[in-house]
């Protein structure tokens, strides 16, 4: 990846989650760190999103921290103040972000596009877990339609086909009376 095909948005969420991860004691920056980020960009686009969707910002905001939390602490601080390893996953993460933008057609990878990147993970990962929960979640991967759009709602639950009763196993309450003066 890159850095310098970045957004200035992006540059500074990444390093915002480098600052989560310090302020959690977390050895390793991951994407719940830059959830967080994305979520506490002053003007970002992300909390803009969200708000426009409906979804709980607060109740979100809340769910990320518990994760970060979850995660391993560490009592020593890094070799460098501020020097925190990036972990397979968030790399990853940013390699997808990277392949949205160009799907997209964008010269440079965008705070939208590693929203996007996030949200795809669905249940593969905390963050795209309490996404989900949320209601929230990205269209514009390549197995969806373009564009980035967060939805509110609860999760789309599939539907049971019908089932076919024969008329002596559907409710009494169900079937239609006899017209009258006709015979049974």
């Amino acid at each position: 990846m890159d850095l310098n095909r970045l957004t200035q948005m992006s540059q500074q969420a990444l390093s915002a989650a480098q600052d989560v991860a310090t302020r959690a004691g977390n050895p390793e920056v991951d994407g719940e760190h830059l959830l967080l980020a994305l979520l506490e960009q002053p003007d970002g686009l992300v909390p803009r999103l969200l708000t426009a969707a409906g979804v709980d910002e607060v109740a979100l905001r809340a769910d990320v921290e518990a994760e970060i939390a979850r995660k391993p602490r560490t009592t020593h601080p890094a070799t460098r103040p501020g020097e925190v390893a990036v972990t397979r996953r968030l790399a990853r993460l940013i390699e997808t972000a990277e392949r949205e933008a160009a799907r997209m057609k964008d010269e440079y990878v965008s705070v939208e596009h590693l929203f996007v990147a996030l949200a795809d993970e669905g249940s593969g990962s905390p963050a795209g877990r309490v996404l989900a929960r949320h209601g929230a979640r990205a269209t514009g991967s390549s197995t969806r339609s373009p564009g980035c759009a967060a939805t509110s709602g609860s999760p789309r639950r599939r539907r049971r086909a019908p089932t076919r009763r024969s008329p002596s196993t559907a409710p009494t309450s169900s079937r239609r009376p006899a017209p009258a003066g006709s015979t049974p």
